[in-house]
Order: C-alpha cells, then structure tokens, then sequence
C-alpha cells in the first residue's frame, strides 16, 4: 500500500468525523462555544427585525417558573436542532453574575433532552432527533438559591435550521426573576 493512498485515507476520515452531524442533540461540547458540533455557516440571529428575523424565542413567568418557546417565525423555514440556555445578567447578585455559565434546570418533553454543561445540573436543553420543527416548548426554573432574591436572565438559543446553517444569538429580552 502506497503512503498517498495512506494519507487519502486519513484525510477523508477527518473529513467525515468533522462534518459528523448529531441527530441525537447536541454533544457535550457544545456547552462551551454554544454551536453545534458538525460546522456549518453561523448567521447572526440576535437581531429582532421583522424582516430579517426567522427564529424567535420568548418566555414568560406567573409563578416562578419560565415557559420558554422556540418558534420557527415562518412556517416554510423549520428547524432541525437547537441548544437553550439561561444566562445570568452581569449586573445582578454577585453569586449568580458569571453570564457564560448557563443556571437553572430544565424540565423537558419528551421531544428533547437536557445537558449538565459546567458542573451544573440539566441547564442546557437540546433536541433528540433532526425531523423539522416548527416549535419547541420548556419549563425552566430558577435556581434554588434566588428564592427570595431578585436577579435577571436572558434566554439564548443557537438554531439549526439544516446542516449547513445555523443560528446564533437568538434570544429573549431580559427577565426579571421574581
């Protein structure tokens, strides 16, 4: 066996191992630059212009507990695959302010499944399988250690919208946790 047919070889297997997709959720990877592991071109999703604006993702709160929804904004652009997470905002309680650590736990469906990222418990959600999605919704509830104190989140998202692209930056407004 020639080393060219050698090299080919490991060529294409660091070719396919890197455009590896993950039907199955996110890896455990994923938890530290908060993309999906297969590549693809990233596109800005942080901005809420109608126009431009083709993921959304919302919360609300009556009694504690955040319903968090992931909406496709036009029916004809579902969604394959997504990360969710709760960032503290700087500015609050000292305890909670390191916003690249997501806090909280996930209660999910059984359309997803829940990451430990950072030694925390179940604080990233993710999608179990690639079929298109208009629509996913979450319970996230706080940690137990703001009971009685008050602090801010915002929801973050990454969107796969297909293998090649993804979304990034897709987030709610700051939340006040009661």
């Amino acid at each position: 066996m020639s080393i060219h047919i050698v090299w080919v070889g490991v060529v294409l297997v660091y070719i396919l191992r890197n455009t590896e997709s993950f039907p199955n959720g996110a890896p455990i990877d994923s938890c530290y630059n908060f993309r999906p592991g297969h590549g693809g071109v990233a596109v800005d999703g942080s901005e809420k212009n109608d126009s431009k604006t083709v993921f959304s993702l919302s919360a609300t709160s009556e009694s504690g507990a955040f319903d968090v929804v992931l909406k496709a904004v036009h029916g004809d652009r579902p969604f394959k695959g997504f990360l969710i997470k709760a960032i503290p905002d700087k500015y609050s309680p000292s305890k909670w302010a390191n916003p690249k650590i997501p806090i909280g736990k996930w209660k999910i469906n059984r359309d997803a499944r829940r990451l430990d990222c950072f030694r925390g418990e179940s604080n990233v959600v993710t999608h179990i399988d690639n079929d298109p999605k208009l629509e996913a919704n979450f319970i996230w509830v706080p940690p137990k250690y703001l009971k009685g104190k008050t602090g801010n989140v915002t929801f973050v998202a990454t969107v796969v919208e297909h293998f090649a692209q993804y979304w990034t930056g897709v987030a709610t407004d700051l939340m006040n946790v009661p």
